[in-house]
């Protein structure tokens, strides 16, 4: 290769690394940093992460509030206040297509039930023209549960059938031998101080969710079992604990 070309080679190089440093250096978001500033106020060790992208970037901003996300909850009396209004949950949390009245219900139930969209305990969902769904998490109807002083736990699985004797089996988790068993649904017990535990069983069929086509919504084709799982265990939830989670919907019943 000439001196001439290496010259070339070696500008087109500088050149490339300045955009990818341009690039890299883009600000964040308004709605990531809302986020980071929810999940600070409401996770352990926040500020150890914090640290580590110093200064953020659009790019690191993404990698930042997956690393929230996963750090355990602060102690209740140690969380900070958040506060949101209409307009934060227009602006970051409701899908362009709500109107007025639909976002106001949903920040009102979340105020109500002390439920955080920012921390995905809380949706907004809107398909078209349809009304709009205000569905929870499965780990806020967990969160909630934890905060009961009756609760004492759950276990929860799926039952298979077997392919060659046809035995039925109920077994905790979500393992199943694809090749020689059947998933035919999921199971849940919540068990609660002095009563007897309440005990949830679904047939897969029924709660199966379809798209207008008549094929599986996405995760219930990928991994039935942990659906039918999920949607077990808040169904018993909600049974078990009436007062702080009735009248709502997990996002797994839904999707």
């Amino acid at each position: 290769m000439s001196e001439e070309m290496l010259k070339q080679q070696r500008l087109i190089t500088e050149l490339e690394e300045e955009f990818d440093e341009e690039q890299g250096e883009e600000e964040p978001t308004p709605k990531q940093m809302k986020f980071i500033e929810n999940l600070m106020k409401t996770k352990e060790g926040g500020e150890k992460i914090q640290s580590k992208y110093t200064p953020l970037t659009k790019k690191n901003a993404s990698l930042m509030i997956e690393e929230l996300k996963k750090l355990p909850d602060k102690r209740e009396e140690e969380k900070e206040e958040i506060k949101f209004d209409l307009d934060t949950i227009k602006r970051y949390i409701a899908p362009e297509n709500a109107n007025d009245t639909e976002i106001r219900i949903f920040y009102e139930i979340c105020k109500e039930r002390k439920a955080n969209p920012f921390l995905n305990e809380a949706f907004l969902i809107k398909y078209g023209n349809e009304p709009a769904k205000i569905v929870l998490s499965k780990d806020f109807f967990l969160k909630k549960a934890r905060m009961c002083k009756d609760y004492r736990g759950f276990k929860a699985g799926i039952i298979v059938k077997k392919r060659g004797d046809g035995m039925i089996e109920r077994r905790e988790g979500c393992f199943i031998d694809k090749d020689n068993e059947e998933l035919m649904g999921g199971w849940a017990k919540v068990f609660i101080d002095e009563k007897e535990p309440v005990y949830e069983e679904l047939a897969l069929r029924s709660y199966i969710k379809y798209d207008k086509e008549g094929k599986p919504l996405k995760f219930w084709n990928q991994m039935p079992e942990v659906m039918i799982r999920k949607t077990a265990l808040t169904l018993a939830l909600r049974e078990a604990f009436a007062e702080e989670l009735g009248g709502v919907y997990s996002i797994d019943e839904l999707e």
